[in-house]
């Protein structure tokens, strides 16, 4: 191994040294894994930060090079090059922080300026160009990408296994008893209140019947992931 390191989540500084294979480990505040950074305090802060800045750098170089373009060829530079990045592992680090939602917008919005050529400031401009383009807020995306990755999962279209601790409603029979509705889980913790499973099951709990009992298509269908999402999209609306 290559400058091993750990990370350790706690309010108090590590006072133990750790070895692997004989090699001395190194406390770090935090590491990137699979493109993803973990802090150790969990609140996906410094990602967020990451990602906003290599989004910001992206959709610079495409305003040097494509600003004579037309506004299809910017709007498709944009969802190509720079949304993917905004969303990349999303949800996983879905952020709950207001501020850092915003931080995430801030990419996005200026990039509706310039595909749509809309550089006045009065109120609504920017919106406007955003249906213009069909382009939903981030934070919409990212929820619809967590209900459709729990979609999956509960119809085996995604190697996630479902932790114990995720229990379906079936002894809680009452007039609006949903079987493929969950116990919500209680915690006290922003961190864990807001990671995956806790924060999915609220969001998939509200959701129609209509579309938590949907039949899931066949494997493979290249329709599938696309006509879920339109779906959940809908619902939203």
């Amino acid at each position: 191994m290559n400058n091993p390191k750990f990370l350790l989540h706690s309010s108090e500084p590590s006072i133990h040294h750790y070895t692997m294979l004989g090699q001395t480990l190194k406390a770090v505040d935090h590491q990137p894994y699979l493109a993803i950074t973990i802090s150790e305090r969990l609140n996906w802060k410094t990602h967020i930060l990451d990602v906003k800045n290599k989004a910001n750098k992206t959709l610079g170089c495409i305003k040097r090079n494509l600003h004579s373009c037309p506004e299809r060829v910017k709007a498709q530079a944009y969802t190509s090059l720079v949304r993917p990045i905004l969303g990349y592992g999303s949800t996983a680090w879905d952020p709950y922080r207001m501020y850092q939602k915003n931080w995430l917008e801030q990419i996005q919005q200026p990039a509706a300026r310039f595909a749509t050529k809309t550089y006045s400031r009065q109120e609504g401009c920017v919106t406007q160009a955003l249906n213009h383009l069909n382009w939903p807020t981030l934070k919409h995306r990212r929820k619809v990408n967590r209900l459709t990755l729990m979609y999956k999962t509960l119809h085996g279209q995604a190697a996630i296994n479902i932790p114990p601790y995720v229990k379906r409603k079936t002894l809680m029979k009452t007039r609006n008893f949903d079987p493929m509705k969950f116990i919500p889980i209680q915690t006290s913790c922003d961190e864990y209140k807001y990671s995956f499973w806790p924060r999915t099951i609220n969001d998939w709990n509200s959701l129609p019947p209509n579309i938590i009992n949907m039949t899931s298509p066949s494997k493979g269908d290249a329709r599938y992931t696309n006509s879920i999402y339109a779906l959940l999209s809908r619902s939203f609306v």
